[in-house]
């Protein structure tokens, strides 16, 4: 009988994960988008808010009267959070779903930002 414990297949081999440094996955621009959109959903809880004729939560200060820029504002913000943190998370084993998403968060937050800007002026 022959043995079987010192034969290894080549699958397994094949493709090893390769980490990154933490020092490179804290200066990617997807830790970037999740940390530049957890400050602006705690910023939105901050500050004053005012109902709309249709029973909508509006915020007084850059959105006012503009719920439905608020709505784009805020699901891009939670898009965008998604995003990065999908990209954080399958940046060891899925390169094709990282890049993916690190383009999706930054994508989300470049409209949150132009909403933002557009509601301001």
């Amino acid at each position: 009988m022959e043995d079987r414990s010192k034969k290894i297949p080549l699958l397994l081999i094949k493709n090893p994960i390769k980490l990154k440094p933490a020092h490179q996955i804290f200066s990617s621009s997807s830790f970037t988008c999740l940390i530049i959109s957890c400050g602006a959903a705690t910023w939105l809880s901050w500050i004053p808010y005012e109902e709309d004729a249709q029973g909508n939560r509006v915020p007084t200060i850059v959105f006012n009267g503009q719920a439905v820029l608020f709505h784009i504002f805020a699901a891009s913000l939670m898009f965008g959070f998604s995003a990065s943190f999908c990209a954080l998370f399958s940046h060891h084993n899925r390169p094709k779903v990282f890049r993916f998403s690190e383009w999706c968060s930054v994508l989300f937050l470049i409209i949150a930002a132009a909403v933002l800007l557009f509601s301001a002026f």
